[in-house]
């Protein structure tokens, strides 16, 4: 038993050790101040989680050898990228070092990566031994309908995509005068600036500020696969931005399996949704442009699909900050953390997960981005609709919950930038389509309040109005079709199933019904993407 409780202490005092490593070798925003701050709280945090919270025997819990293997391959990714991101970014960390050693400081910044791989070993082993069992469970639900469908959506979008940006770079790389446009080109969108930072696997990178810390983090499984496509497909032009398509798709098309088993549709209905939803305007535009939206939709409904179905805290701890670091906003789901009907309980549940979350915030070496925080809510103030009228933002709101099924009206714009991008047309009028979604949104609420999930919904729905019209956030730049992917399954999902609850399974009137939505969709939609493909071919050639 000594023994054991050896090289228990042996393995945590490793991990402490290595934890210091990493937060140093992240330290590449910040000042002095905050670096040294990281370096006294850092060792605390994780001696902690070691001692109190049994961090490093949970992680080698329910493991298996494949699941090793898997947390050593990403540990040795994660390993090449800390080094690169730590030498090629130019911080005030890696000019000290140079200054230093006098010279190459390479040598010294591999030595801390490594010592830095077996905290990062551990926090894959957490992450993959915790998601082992529910993951297992649901490929095996998973039937050979399913199956299909998600290599076809995979490759109809990649295949898509490669020939859209054989012939344009406007969705990865606009030039404009011998310059690279990072954002504003399509719509408000900013996929050039995210490609250029790589936001997928820098998680330092700028864009992975406090509005979304964790994004890169929770990431990375995905973003390593799309890496090892990339260097397969290596012959193919923009091999890593193509690769990156495949996966985006396929973690949309996850996304979709899980909204059937939430919302428990019927075969028919539940067929029709698998095929309608990828033609509605938002799932289909943002196949074939990269987005971070995609991954914090999927944390989000993950953590909902987990909430529904498992009472296993420690994955729903897990799952919930991937959904909030993805995308901080889904922190309002927090409710369906707690467990219990006890107030003091779900208080204490809660609490602890919020202790998690800035757990990561120092062993990741995020504490620069909370100080920034006013900084950052000054640069986007103008994003809130500053100077607009309630009535404005009201239009633009019901516009865009029109969005969620139907194309904008959009077209080129030559005026609000010096170069040509692609913009929705401002809102002056009342959307009949938005108003009508609105309406038969409440009414599926309404029919099925009794539904967990349709609750869960009709508050992202209202969610959605306090976001996007109370507060007005996108309305500045008239902007929000931006966030169409987070918020549109809401209604599209509610309004299913009320078709569900209206409908007999086989009934000829639901069939035609949805046949002929399916087929306007697919004209209006598919003609607008053809145009935005257009504009790009002409303005932004290849």
């Amino acid at each position: 038993m000594k023994d054991i409780n050896k090289k228990q202490h042996l393995l945590n005092i490793l991990f402490i050790i290595s934890v210091v490593a990493l937060q140093s070798i992240l330290s590449i925003r910040g000042t002095h101040l905050k670096f040294y701050l990281g370096l006294v709280v850092t060792p605390i945090v994780a001696g902690i989680m070691c001692y109190r919270f049994k961090f490093v025997e949970l992680a080698l819990h329910n493991t298996t050898k494949m699941l090793n293997i898997l947390s050593g391959i990403c540990s040795l990714f994660s390993l090449y990228y800390l080094a690169y991101y730590f030498l090629t970014i130019n911080s005030w960390t890696s000019n000290s070092l140079k200054l230093l050693v006098k010279g190459s400081s390479t040598a010294y910044v591999m030595a801390v990566a490594i010592i830095s791989g077996w905290a990062i070993f551990l926090l894959f082993s957490y992450f993959f031994s915790t998601l082992k069992d529910p993951v297992v469970k649901f490929v095996k639900s998973i039937t050979r309908y399913e199956y299909f469908y998600l290599i076809v959506v995979v490759v109809i979008f990649t295949a898509v995509t490669f020939v859209i940006y054989s012939q344009t770079s406007v969705f990865y790389k606009p030039i404009y005068k011998n310059e690279v446009l990072d954002w504003d080109v399509v719509y408000t969108t900013d996929s050039p600036y995210f490609i250029a930072t790589d936001v997928y696997t820098n998680v330092k990178a700028y864009a992975n500020d406090i509005r979304q810390p964790f994004f890169a983090i929770f990431a990375l499984p995905f973003t390593y696969t799309a890496v090892v496509l990339s260097k397969l497909l290596f012959f193919i032009p923009n091999s890593y931005v193509i690769a990156l398509i495949a996966v985006q798709a396929f973690v949309l098309a996850l996304t979709v399996l899980m909204l059937t088993r939430l919302m428990k549709l019927n075969k028919i209905t539940k067929r029709f949704f698998m095929a309608m939803i990828f033609i509605c305007y938002p799932f289909m535009l943002f196949s074939i442009l990269l987005e971070q939206y995609v991954y914090s939709l999927f944390y989000l409904i993950l953590f909902i699909y987990v909430c529904l179905n498992y009472q296993n805290q420690r994955l729903k701890d897990l799952v919930y900050l991937g959904a909030t670091g993805s995308l901080l906003t889904t922190g309002i789901l927090f409710p369906l953390l707690a467990s219990s009907k006890a107030p003091k309980k779900s208080i204490k549940e809660i609490a602890f997960t919020a202790c998690k979350f800035f757990s990561l915030i120092f062993i990741f070496a995020l504490i620069p981005i909370y100080p920034e925080a006013p900084s950052v809510v000054n640069a986007y103030k103008k994003f809130t609709g500053y100077g607009l009228t309630f009535i404005n933002k009201l239009l633009q709101y019901i516009n865009f919950v029109a969005i969620s099924f139907l194309r904008p009206e959009a077209g080129v714009n030559n005026t609000t930038f010096e170069f040509a991008s692609y913009q929705q047309t401002a809102v002056k009028s009342l959307n009949i389509l938005g108003v009508i979604i609105i309406a038969l949104t409440i009414v599926s609420f309404i029919v099925n309040r009794r539904r967990m999930f349709a609750k869960i919904s009709f508050f992202w729905a209202i969610f959605s109005f306090i976001v996007l019209c109370a507060f007005g956030w996108g309305t500045g730049e008239n902007g929000l079709l931006l966030y169409s992917l987070y918020f549109a399954w809401a209604f599209i999902c509610l309004i299913f199933m009320l078709v569900d609850k209206f409908f007999s399974n086989k009934s000829v009137s639901k069939i035609a019904i949805l046949s002929t939505v399916m087929i306007v969709l697919l004209y209006f939609n598919v003609k607008e993407v053809m145009q935005l493909v257009r504009f790009g071919i002409k303005y932004y050639p290849r």
